[in-house]
């Protein structure tokens, strides 16, 4: 992106300054997404079954310059982790949204 549009972008959803390239700026982004960028749709909180056309969510595996992760970084349906989740953790990762099991472990155990 260019400059004017990451800076729109962190405009838009409240960051000041240029997030780091790190796992720390990676969940500053992602949470300031999640808390400024309204899900457009009612039914998840009338508890109404959501009909999406084929492939309109877009979930990222993110690598930052700090050479952590990959990450999951799902901002999507507003139902999912508040913080992006380590993609190859192979244990539990709590998040203020509930625990994500990984889902070999949890098969096995």
């Amino acid at each position: 992106m260019d400059h004017e549009t990451v800076a729109a972008y962190l405009n838009r959803v409240g960051v000041t300054g240029p997030a780091a390239g790190d796992a720390a700026g990676l969940r500053t982004l992602h949470r300031a997404h999640q808390m400024s960028v309204p899900f457009e749709n009612l039914s998840i909180h009338l508890s109404e079954p959501i009909s999406s056309p084929p492939f309109d969510h877009l979930a990222l595996i993110v690598r930052p310059a700090d050479g952590s992760g990959p990450w999951l970084a799902d901002v999507g349906f507003g139902s999912h982790s508040d913080y992006p989740l380590l993609l190859d953790g192979r244990g539990d990762q709590d998040d203020p949204a509930g625990r994500f099991r990984d889902p070999v472990r949890a098969a096995a155990g």
